[in-house]
């Protein structure tokens, strides 16, 4: 479909294209194509991150639960990227909601979440709003009682550093005076451990890595060549991140809402960060959020960590 350049998406496409070190937001992987091969990646056997947090809650659940509820009637929980909404069950096991609203670009994959949870939890209302968590959102009207943000997964390491601080504040924001932050983070290991994760031997990760493109060329009518681009995973040890690129085959020129760019042979598109953290660093990142931990649990392996924070008292 046609847009224009006011859309702030294809503003961050045009812009993060110009720069010398071309790069496109991780937004893009998330169409209803990208949401089903992500959906794969969670189930490969290198890809480890998401065993590792159920393993948590399986063994932590209880622990988890009182950290996040203690003192509270009710819990409102908020769920930004929540996606099919898979995971949200193991806290809602062990927290008095009353409530779950959900934000998820993708939105078939939303509301069959939303319609599974509800059935799931019949005693919880359930809300799914389709928008793009990275932007101001309009909540439903909820019922009384402590709101969690709750943000799964390892997505919080998608933002640079400065950029997961503000995140932070918001989802402070969206918890309120009394509330809790459930954030889910992938802590730093092996780099081969962390390659492989990125790059599987099935090439799923590299189809959702180019599966960017292809959605570009379906909503704004771009003109990438998807299979003259490689997936490329790159760990960095100095900055403990995992990048992700797509790598040109050769010099290609492509355009985007008209506008017109030139790639040479072994240029990259840079579409991905994935940064990684220990237990002590991720808290101190917290605290410049004003927020402090409550508790944090990691499985057998620490290769993964679950933190429940507060909003930090005024001095």
């Amino acid at each position: 479909m046609t847009a224009t350049p006011r859309d702030p998406l294809l503003e961050a496409v045009l812009v993060g294209l110009r720069r010398p070190q071309k790069a496109l937001p991780p937004t893009l992987f998330y169409d209803a194509r990208g949401s089903a091969l992500f959906e794969r990646i969670t189930t490969l056997d290198e890809y480890y991150l998401t065993r590792a947090e159920a393993e948590i809650f399986r063994t932590h659940g209880a622990a988890i639960g009182r950290a996040t509820a203690t003192g509270a009637d009710a819990v409102a929980l908020i769920e930004p990227g929540c996606g099919s909404a898979s995971k949200v069950g193991a806290l809602l096991r062990h927290v008095p909601a009353v409530a779950w609203v959900g934000i998820d670009v993708a939105a078939g994959a939303l509301e069959a979440g939303a319609r599974a949870l509800a059935a799931a939890f019949p005693a919880v209302e359930v809300h799914a709003v389709t928008a793009d968590y990275h932007r101001p959102v309009t909540l439903p009207s909820l019922p009384s009682g402590r709101r969690v943000a709750f943000f799964p997964g390892s997505t919080i390491g998608n933002f640079d550093p400065d950029d997961a601080v503000a995140f932070l504040a918001r989802l402070r924001g969206l918890s309120a005076e009394d509330g809790r932050v459930v954030v889910g983070v992938d802590l730093w290991k092996s780099p081969e451990v962390l390659h492989a994760a990125y790059d599987d031997r099935e090439g799923v990760t590299a189809l959702f890595d180019k599966n960017a493109l292809a959605h570009l060329n379906a909503r704004y009518g771009a003109t990438f060549d998807v299979d003259r681009f490689d997936h490329v995973a790159r760990v960095d040890p100095g900055r403990m991140r995992v990048e992700m690129h797509l790598r040109s085959r050769g010099a290609q020129a492509f355009e985007v809402a008209g506008e017109r760019f030139v790639i040479e042979p072994g240029e990259t598109i840079h579409t991905e960060n994935s940064y990684k953290y220990t237990v002590d660093g991720f808290a101190a990142l917290a605290a410049r959020a004003a927020l402090e931990p409550v508790g944090a649990w990691t499985d057998a392996a620490a290769r993964f960590a679950v933190f429940v924070f507060a909003p930090r008292a005024a001095p």
